[in-house]
């Protein structure tokens, strides 16, 4: 088990986009922190299909702002404290906002943990007690400075609170949810990390090569064996920058003072027609009219 840290927060615009991980190959949870900004997975729908570990339960403990979830047909609203846990088969589709957005996200291979997963759509609640706990163990797990076992650690607690709220895990051990990682992806994990957090610098496959001291040919099956086997929703060094060049730049164009060509240089794009370029290839608004496609997505 490795933890990642995925953090963009932009000079030239008030708001923050981050995403902190324990990757493990039978499991993985992730926190969410995004600030003042709204994201909104309907408008990709068409553009990327879902890779990596689909499948799997994914539970949702929503701990600040506002989460609305569309899954078999449903649609429901989550605020803190609510949760929810969608046996993942089929589309699922996910608005997170709020002036601060925080929530604490599990998916994990059935059995994995114990008690198998409600089937369906389902929802619950923690207590506000519970809540504050949860809250907490997730602020561990954004922590740069965190090992391997700390995060187990605080997983395993996390683990333990949701199961004495009525949720289906079983209570490990902080040493049963770590696995050995080797060498090479702790590396490329890192590496990833940096260059996906800063898309100002306009990073490159060049980039990678350089800090990792590989062929351009090795790096390429490295990569894809990378997110293969830690089930990332990428396939690919440009399918992986790709996706968070447009995720990232949709989200941020939702911010009020956001403009084209703030939002073309954060990502690094090289003129603000690029972007619009690109945004047009993902078959989405331009980005002038995506914060008004994300509003009526409400």
């Amino acid at each position: 088990m490795f933890l990642s840290h995925r953090v963009t927060h932009p000079r030239l615009l008030d708001a923050s986009i981050e995403t902190h991980a324990a990757v493990h190959t039978r499991y993985r949870v992730h926190v969410v922190r995004n600030r003042r900004l709204v994201a909104e997975d309907g408008l990709f729908l068409r553009t990327f299909d879902r890779k990596g570990y689909v499948g799997r339960p994914i539970l949702t403990v929503l701990l600040a702002g506002a989460a609305r979830i569309r899954a078999y047909g449903t649609e429901r609203w989550l605020g803190p404290g609510d949760v929810s846990i969608v046996e993942s088969k089929g589309v699922i589709e996910m608005r997170q906002e709020g002036a601060e957005y925080r929530s604490l996200v599990v998916e994990w291979e059935p059995g994995f943990f114990g008690d198998e997963p409600p089937k369906g759509f389902q929802t619950g609640r923690v207590s506000e007690l519970e809540r504050a706990h949860l809250d907490a163990l997730a602020l561990e797990l954004t922590q740069p400075e965190l090992d391997a076992t700390g995060g187990a650690r605080a997983i395993a607690s996390a683990l333990r609170r949701l199961r004495a709220a009525g949720l289906p895990f079983a209570a490990p051990e902080a040493e049963d949810l770590i696995e050995p990682v080797p060498e090479p992806a702790l590396r490329l994990s890192a590496t990833l990390d940096v260059l996906l957090s800063d898309l100002s610098a306009n990073p490159m496959a060049v980039d990678l090569d350089r800090a990792l001291g590989v062929s351009s040919r090795h790096l390429t099956r490295l990569v894809a064996e990378f997110h293969r086997r830690y089930g990332y929703n990428a396939e690919s060094w440009r399918d992986a920058l790709c996706r968070r060049r447009i995720t990232v730049g949709a989200a941020l164009m939702s911010v009020p003072e956001a403009t084209t060509d703030i939002v073309s240089r954060l990502l690094g794009y090289s003129s603000p027609t690029a972007f619009c370029r690109a945004v047009a290839e993902a078959q989405l608004p331009s980005p002038g009219r995506i914060g008004a496609a994300i509003e009526a997505l409400r």
